[in-house]
Parts: structure tokens; sequence; C-alpha cells
């Protein structure tokens, strides 16, 4: 049988109680005047039957289509007055199809479970009419095959009614019938004894007559190397699906070898992480559509232990599993009602998992704890003897070991506390700390924690967090540190605290905060956090950690206090940083401007270091410029992927100390690298006109995205991808500017406006008659557009210079002398 997802099956019975009310699709039986009632397995005062049916498709009102059965029907023999209720107790509903067209007296059909309650109250019940039991588990009916239905009921509340049978004759056995725990039935029904009135839904999938859409459904995270389901959320009956897989998260996909089931479905087994997806093809329209990706993860290895049940489920099963934490004697796992012992008709399983109902149990190295297992059954008697194991996976490797064992031993009749025995254990201090499994094992034979147990009995499995030793004080509650004790507004920053006593539990650690180091308060979701991330929002915060050890008196201790305050004012410009997370992919890997140099290390590409949102450099010693100097400049992009990604680079410079980059003119150059290129290196003139002799700020923008925006056009605001680099530099005066080339005599070398239009002047002082001077401008690639020479004997020089008529672009301006050189970089927009 096929299982079903979840939203197919919500959607699909929605769909369908609508659309049918309480009146099956397909029938047998449904006469207004039955022939006749049956009370196995449902009827009282008999209890604890199973019964199985057996129905060929001509025997259903009409034929059923292939498809997967939703939901089953009966009808209780009427009338009964006044309607009333009936609650069933672990109902189970199973089914088969077979090519055999007889059932065989004292043999059952293997078959597949579709439905198991606990409970099952079915109110009101109204005599004749069909009632409806949804199926968790939808089961896949073949019509070219006779259908089985295996329906069976440990107890049955005490309403004395039957249900409807109807006449008819037969020369095969249709029904066998037996106890619920049964290996085999007992009674049979041919020739001519009545069949059950039965009924049931099917769904043969969605019609597909457009583009088809649907999700991938699959249990996540599965165990390394247990096959498991993945199937389309929707099905179509007329539609191709071809499954894909990816195991670089996305990057590339390979088709999937695994044969297509008959849903769509496909199973895998799988050693680390995998994503799926499907394409879903339309026949009819012959459009298709790629599922989202669904990835699937690898469980802990506390959820993979291997398999182990036992072989018979009837008889004997565990009822109880308590352990208590000693001295104190206090219960820290109460698990399972033992009660009755003897005719106990859930005493029907070979392997249960509580490592999800139940919370892990806390255990502590060099503690003692008790343990006691309790014993049921579905018979009369006892076994003789029940044999009782447990193990812990104190090492954590996966595997229940013989040194692990903690429990062995019999429950017997000589036991002290009747159908139950107890042990005591105490936790090796060398135990691995961690949530780790443990395997309770009863049975009459003998005892394995892997494989089958024979005969009768159960395996359950648990889940325990070993512990360090509990505090007996406060202790040691660390250190706190934070990344940046001055900041800006708007920026985040970590409060951090991982030097703490590591090595007692139960020791409460919460994040205190403070405005003035009197009053103090606790933050928020902060117990047991080692660090905090926190935005800094202009006022200033004392931090400290508060530990507690809750056994005792309740012993307190705290950390030193650390403040975190606001930067000087001349540091701080508008916010601008990389906020993508995990899709910060690049860095400023370095930069230089003159002497300044600052290399981080690391390749271009595959460097892990490349994950920083902005880097303040503004606490470091300012880096010295002079005015009318030109400068080299040079970016160097790093990145943590092993693909190259260009990016824009800005840089900016506050030459007038107002606090803020005046665009374009404090702009001072933009780049963008590209894979043959991922160094940018340029020149800049410091201009004449600058404040001098105070810090003033500088601004380096690395973005992935190239195209125009406010954080790298302006240098304020958020991007998903990049850095922030921000530094301090003071302008001073100097005589003798170091520009790129010099000529003797000359000063403020200039052109304004830098960036322009087309039209700009061209501006020096000279204190000595300079004679013929020549004005050479040319592309980035050296090819000469103008040429001009000028008379100029001394004092101010200033020419307008019209370039309208030129590309747009970046040009180099030379001023040549005596036979010296000048040169400066002119961007025309």
């Amino acid at each position: 049988m096929k299982k079903f997802t979840l939203s197919f099956l919500c959607l699909f019975l929605v769909l369908a109680g609508v659309a049918q009310a309480q009146i099956p699709q397909y029938y047998h039986g449904g006469a207004s005047s039955p022939s006749g009632g049956n009370a196995i397995p449902f009827g009282w005062p008999v209890q604890a039957d199973r019964m199985q049916l057996l129905y060929k498709p001509t025997m259903f009102n009409s034929m059923p289509p292939t498809g997967f059965i939703t939901a089953v029907y009966f009808r209780p023999y009427g009338p009964i007055t006044p309607p009333s209720s009936v609650t069933y107790t672990n109902l189970k509903i199973q089914f088969a199809n077979t090519t055999a067209n007889t059932l065989t007296a004292g043999s059952w059909v293997t078959t597949t479970p579709a439905a198991n309650y606990g409970t099952y109250t079915l109110s009101p019940i109204v005599g004749n009419k069909w009632f409806k039991i949804d199926l968790p588990t939808p089961f896949y009916y073949d019509n070219t095959q006779n259908l089985v239905v295996d329906v069976a009921i440990s107890a049955t509340s005490s309403s004395n009614y039957w249900y409807c049978v109807t006449g008819g004759s037969s020369s095969f056995i249709h029904r066998v019938y037996g106890p619920y725990n049964a290996s085999s039935p007992n009674g049979v029904d041919f020739s001519g004894n009545p069949y059950y009135d039965f009924g049931f839904d099917l769904f043969a999938g969605y019609p597909c007559t457009d583009t088809p859409k649907s999700l991938v459904n699959a249990l996540s995270p599965v165990c390394p190397n247990k096959t498991f389901s993945i199937s389309p959320a929707t099905f179509y009956a007329n539609a191709t699906y071809k499954w894909q897989y990816s195991d670089n998260n996305g990057n590339s996909w390979v088709n999937h070898p695994s044969p297509v089931g008959l849903y769509g479905d496909i199973t895998d087994a799988i050693t680390a992480s995998r994503m799926y997806r499907c394409i879903i093809t339309c026949t009819a329209t012959g459009l298709s559509y790629t599922t989202p990706a669904k990835k699937v993860d690898i469980a802990p290895f506390y959820y993979c232990y291997c398999d182990n049940a036992n072989s018979t489920g009837a008889g004997l099963d565990i009822g109880n599993v308590t352990m208590n934490r000693l001295p104190e004697d206090v219960a820290i796992l109460n698990n399972g009602i033992a009660t009755p012992p003897l005719n106990n008709t859930t005493a029907s399983k070979t392997y249960s998992t509580f490592q999800y109902a139940v919370a892990p149990v806390p255990i502590y190295r060099d503690s003692s704890f008790s343990l006691s297992v309790s014993e049921i059954t579905s018979s009369s008697t006892m076994p003789a003897k029940a044999n009782v194991a447990a193990y812990i996976d104190y090492n954590r490797n996966g595997l229940f070991e013989t040194a692990e064992k903690v429990m062995k031993t019999s429950i017997a009749a000589t036991s002290t506390v009747p159908n139950t025995e107890k042990v005591t254990f105490t936790v090796p201090h060398n135990a691995e700390i961690g949530i780790t499994g443990m395997r309770v094992i009863m049975g009459t034979g003998n005892l394995d924690s892997c494989g089958t147990v024979t005969g009768e009995g159960e395996v359950e499995d648990y889940l325990v967090d070993i512990r360090y030793e509990p505090c007996k004080d406060a202790a040691n509650p660390g250190e706190v540190k934070v990344s940046d004790s001055l900041m800006c507004n708007g920026y985040d920053y970590l409060t951090i605290d991982t030097t703490y006593e590591k090595y007692r539990s139960e020791l409460v650690r919460t994040w205190q905060i403070s405005a003035d180091d009197i009053v103090w308060y606790n933050v928020a979701g902060s117990t047991n956090k080692d660090l905090l991330q926190n935005i800094y929002g202009g006022q200033p915060f004392y931090y400290r950690v508060r530990q507690i050890c809750p056994r005792g008196n309740a012993d307190t201790t705290y950390t030193k206090e650390q403040l975190v305050r606001s930067k000087d004012g001349y540091k701080c410009y508008c916010y601008s940083q990389a906020v993508g997370g995990d899709k910060d992919s690049t860095d400023v890997g370095g930069f230089s401007v003159g002497d300044y140099i600052i290399n981080l290390g690391g390749p271009h590409l595959d460097n892990p270091q490349a994950t920083k949102k902005r880097t303040d450099h503004t606490d470091d010693n300012a880096i010295d410029m002079y005015i009318d100097s030109t400068y080299k400049i040079s970016v160097f992009e790093t990145q943590k992927t092993g693909v190259h990604g260009d990016v824009k680079v800005t840089i900016f410079m506050d030459f007038n100390n107002n606090k803020q980059y005046d665009v374009p003119y404090e702009r001072v150059y933009t780049g963008y690298t590209s894979i043959s290129n991922f160094t940018l290196a340029d020149t800049f003139t410091v201009p004449p006109i600058v404040i001098t002799e105070v810090p003033t700020g500088m601004r380096v923008v690395l973005n992935s995205n190239m195209a125009p925006s406010d954080a790298s056009d302006l240098g304020c605001g958020a991007y998903q991808s990049g850095e922030t680099q921000d530094y301090l530099v003071v302008f001073h005066h100097k005589p003798f500017p170091a520009h790129v080339g010099e000529v003797v005599g000359i000063s403020g070398f200039n052109m304004f406006p830098n960036p322009t239009t087309g039209k700009f002047h061209l501006q020096f002082n000279s204190s000595n008659a300079m004679g013929k001077v020549a004005v050479t401008i040319t592309t980035v690639t050296g090819q000469q557009v103008m040429q001009m020479e000028y008379d100029h004997k001394a004092g101010q020089f200033d020419k307008e210079i019209d370039m309208s008529k030129m590309a747009r672009g970046v040009y180099f301006v030379e001023l040549q002398s005596n036979g010296e050189k000048a040169m400066q970089k002119l961007v025309i927009e």
C-alpha cells in the first residue's frame, strides 16, 4: 500500500465530506430493510474480535476504479431508539489486494494498516444508516483484484446492537474471524452466509486540464540508509512525474533513478542532506510544472538506532517504565499504564518509540538512579518469566553496547513487587554530555539490543539527556565581553559570555541590562544564552550576567558589568552596511590609499573570512593626507564562494567636515570589478579647498549590487552583500604637493567641477613666469582627444575648457611646462 501525504488527504476529505455526506461512493448492501445483523467485531457483549471480509469488484453498486480508499462505511442493525453512541478501543482497519477468490479457513491474509485509533467514538448511532470512518493512511485499491477488509476492535462500550448484513449465497469463504490478537482465525462464513453491508470512498486523482501545481512532501529529518518516500502533495491522475535531486544545495540537479510509484511517489535512502523536486507534466495539455525544492536532512544519531522488536505481538508487553533520581527518590520518568496486568487488550505491540512523545530524561554524571519496569499481558496468565534489559548509549556512538547495559533481570512470581522489577545504576564519570538513546527490552526469550527478539514481548525507545553533575553553588559566572563598546546609532553589536562554569548542570544564567549601573532588568528570552545581538539606539547601557544555582538556598553570582556607549560624534556618519546574512558573500580583502595599506589576507575566492558587513577603523590612527596632492588608491575584492561575482566600489571623503558625504563632489572614486580585474587601482587628488587639521570621515563601500543605489552612490543605506569600511583622515597644508609628477613652481593644479557634464575650469598658481604651458587630454587607452598651448607669466591661471562633444567617461588631463609634467583624472558624466 502507498501512503498519502497529509495535505493531499485533508483536502480530499473535505471535498468528499461535502459531496458524499454519509453515503459511500461504492458499497455492497445498503437495503432499506437489511436481512439481519452480526455482532463480530462491533457488537456487545462480544469483545476483542477481529474479522476479514473479501469483496469482488462486481459485488459493489458500480465498478470502482483504481484509486485510493480514503474512508470506510458500515451500518448498525436497527432500529435504535433513541440513537446512542458507542466507543471502540484499539480500532484497527487494514486492507489487502488479492488475486485469491476465497479466504482460507484458519489463516489471516497479510494486510496493510490504514487506521489505528486508540479510541474511536461514533455518535449518534442511527439504525440502518451508514456511518463513516476516515482513514489517516489511504489504501491503494487495485480494481483488477479482490479487496480484503480487515477490522479489529479490542473493546466496545456497552451498547447492545449488531451491524447490518445482507443475504446472499456463495461457494467461497468471504469472512474469517477470531480473537483480537489471535495468530489465526477460528471461524468462517460461506455458502449462503450473509455479507456485511460495507462501503468506501475512493479518490482516483485530480484531473489535469491546465498547468499542474504541487509541492513536495517528504519526511525530514530521516535516518541514514533508511528508505523513505517522497511524493507530490497533489496527485494528478493523467500526468507524468519526473523526479530530480540535488546534493549541492540546488546548484545542479540530477534525474532520480527510482521508479515512480502509483501516485507519483519515489523512495530513496540517503547518508547526507538532499534536495528534491518534481517535474509534473499534464498528459492532456502537455504543460509542465517544476515544484519548489524540498530539503530532507539527516536526523541526529539518537533517532536512528538499529531496528529491534519482538517476533510476537500478542501476549506479553511492557506496561510501565519509571526512573527516579536518587537519593531524593524523585520520579523523572513515568511512562505507561501497567493495569490491568492480565487480559489487557493494549498488550499487542512489538515495538514502541517514545523518542518524540516523551521529553528527554535528564540524568547526571556520577549520579545514581533507579529504573523499574512493569509487565502486562493480553492473556489470562503471566509468562513464568519475563526477561528485561535496558541500555543507555553513554558514549553517544549510536550503538547499544554490552558495557552500556544498565538493567538485566527477570520478572517472575517471586518478584518483590508483583509484575515489576527494579534496579539501581550510576552514570559513569566519562559519559558523553548530550542527548542520547535509552532502550528497554522485555521478552520471554533471549534478549538482544538489535534485531528480532524471539517470543512475546516489546521493545521501547526513549531519549535521555546526560548532563554534568548538578551545581552546589552559583560558581563562576564568567566575564562579559562586547564586540564594540563604542557605537554609532543603528549598528548592531554583540554581548558575549562564554567563560562561565560549564562543568556543572542546572546553573541558570540570565542577561541583565541597566541604564545607570544601579537598577537592573532581566533581558527577555536571554536565559542560558552565550551571546546577545543588540542594536544601538543612542542610549548607553550596562550589561552583566546573573548566575543562580537553584538547589539549596539559590546561591547567586554576577559578572562584572560592561558599558556600551556612544562614539565621539565626528566618527559617526550615516548608516551603511551589508545586511544579507548568509547571502552576504563578498568583502573588502585589502585597501590602500597613499602609504596606508590594510590587507586582511586570504584569496580572492573561497575565503571563509569574507563574512563581514561593516568594519569600523575610526578608532585607529587617522590617515594623513595633504591638500592639492594626488594619491594612489586600490581595493581588493574577496569572496567566500568559489565563483566570482562583480562588485561596485565607491569611495567617499568628507572634505568640508560637515559629517555627511556631499555627492558628487565628495565621491572621489567609482569602479567595477570583473573576473579578470578584481583589484581596482586608480588615483585621486585632494582638492585645494578642504577643512584641514581635524579628523574627518572616509568611507569605502563594496556592493554586489552594481545598479544605481543610495547605498553605493550616496554612501548611505543597507544593501544585501558586500562590506562598508569607515576610516578617519586628516588633511594638512603642504608647500609642495605630492602629485603623480610635479611641475616645479605650480600649486593648486585643479579642475572644477570634476566630474563635469562637459565644461570645466583648469586652474593653477605659479610664483614664476612659466612661458609655454601645454595641456593634453587623452582617454584611458592613451588616445589624444585635445591639445592646447598657453602663455603664462606668473600668478593665477584659469581657463574654461569645453568637452561637451566628447563621450562620457574617464579622461586624463596632462599639464606640461619646462620639460616637467603633472596629471589628473577628469570624469565626464
